[in-house]
């Protein structure tokens, strides 16, 4: 599942890593999620007075705060393992004044369909999770920077072709600019709130209706 959702690591392991290697690393490592691209630097060390001791030195290059910031956006809390509850309130009242409209306009559209709970998670900001009574996992959450949607991660219903289908063009409706909506290898689609325009907003209702009718019907 690791392999089919982009989940992996790539490494460059060597004694020295060159200046030429080290930008590049850097630059796939922002640009390149949810994989992650690092180096790893290994020098050794020998002892002047006793040749028989020898000691490694590894330094990972590429987790730069750059490069931090954009894997946030698309990492979902499922991948957190620490959270606290947190009231409603509290979750609005941090709302980032620049996306306040946005992302109150997503929460009630979410509420409209599913149960909606506050999480703090220990790794950032804070999330809404969506839920449907009767219905394991969660088809849904919402932080300030981001609507993470399910199509088929967690439930066999949303990887029925047809609905599939249906959920991901509601989804590129919301956001023409999304990525893995389109993409049928990914089983979990991560829209950015600043990706949203609000002419758009009246399609978050159809996307919602539809994963909620495709999990009650299963």
């Amino acid at each position: 599942s690791n392999l089919q959702e982009g989940r992996i690591r790539l490494l460059f392991v060597a004694d020295r890593i060159p200046e030429s290697l080290r930008r590049i690393v850097e630059f796939l490592n922002q640009h390149m999620s949810p994989p992650e691209v690092l180096a790893v630097e290994i020098p050794q060390y020998a002892s002047a007075t006793d040749a028989s001791l020898r000691t490694l030195v590894p330094r990972v290059i590429g987790q730069t705060e750059q490069a931090l910031d954009a894997k946030a956006v698309s990492r979902s809390p499922s991948q957190s393992r620490q959270s606290s509850p947190i009231s409603r309130e509290e979750f609005v009242e941090g709302i980032p004044v620049e996306r306040r409209d946005i992302v109150l306009a997503v929460l009630l559209a979410a509420e409209a369909s599913f149960a909606a709970t506050a999480l703090q998670y220990a790794t950032g900001d804070p999330w809404m999770r969506f839920t449907l009574a009767g219905v394991s996992g969660t088809p849904a959450y919402l932080s300030y920077k981001t609507l993470t949607v399910s199509v088929g991660r967690h439930h066999a219903a949303l990887r029925e072709p047809d609905t599939n289908q249906e959920i991901r063009q509601a989804l590129l409706l919301i956001s023409p600019s999304s990525k893995n909506a389109g993409d049928p290898k990914k089983t979990e689609v991560g829209i950015p709130i600043e990706s949203i325009e609000p002419e758009r907003l009246d399609h978050l209702t159809l996307m919602f209706d539809l994963v909620k009718r495709a999990l009650v019907e299963s």
